[in-house]
């Protein structure tokens, strides 16, 4: 006799291993759907998750872009280095007149500067004779921007850290090198990052 005959002959009502069977199953297709259902709205969050962290590493270089902004390039330019000028000691102060080298140059010994530009040096407080004058070498302009930026490490809009803060030249080939002492400090390199490795990076270069 097949188990159907024997199901459609019974009385009524299950016998306790077919209610045993019957919770077995249950429990595993309950199990199933709620393991599928579960990473459905796993996933579902995490993609929200990740687009707030991105949101606020852009929100962080946002805010050091506008610093830049207010501290350097509204700032105004000393004049350019003259030869063959008189320059009086504490009150006159010059740029480069070649180039940009990011560094305003304060005359501490009065007199007539040189026929030919110095080669100006970029570490701060170290000095320089030019014909009679004696320069010496201020704080660079991106130098603030620099103390900002590492001040307000893992702090702000969102988490993050600094992956690169340094200055940088680029050869005639378009090749980056990190600059060596004396070089012009006028390309700052800046790249944060997030907790989750996703990265900006932004170059901000001196007014003089």
């Amino acid at each position: 006799m097949t188990f159907w005959t024997n199901f459609q002959n019974k009385d009524g009502g299950f016998t306790l291993i077919e209610v045993l069977l019957c919770l077995i199953i249950a429990s595993v297709l309950g199990t199933m759907m709620y393991s599928y259902f579960s990473m459905v709205v796993v996933n579902g969050v995490l993609p929200v998750a990740r687009i707030q962290k991105s949101f606020d590493l852009n929100r962080v270089m946002e805010n050091i872009t506008a610093n830049y902004y207010s501290t350097v390039k509204e700032s105004g330019v000393p004049d350019k280095w003259q030869p063959m000028t008189s320059y009086a000691a504490n009150t006159d102060a010059v740029v480069s007149k070649s180039q940009r080298y990011g560094h305003i140059y304060q005359c501490v010994k009065p007199g007539i500067s040189g026929n030919s530009e110095p080669q100006w040096p970029t570490g701060a407080g170290s000095v320089i004779e030019d014909g009679e004058v004696l320069w010496k070498t201020l704080d660079g302009q991106l130098d603030g921007l620099v103390a900002d930026i590492s001040a307000i490490e893992n702090e702000g809009a969102g988490k993050y850290s600094i992956a690169i803060l340094t200055f940088i030249r680029f050869d005639d080939n378009g090749r980056e090198y990190a600059v060596e002492p004396n070089e012009p400090e006028n390309i700052l390199k800046v790249r944060i990052k997030n907790e989750v490795s996703e990265t900006l990076t932004a170059l901000f270069t001196t007014t003089y």
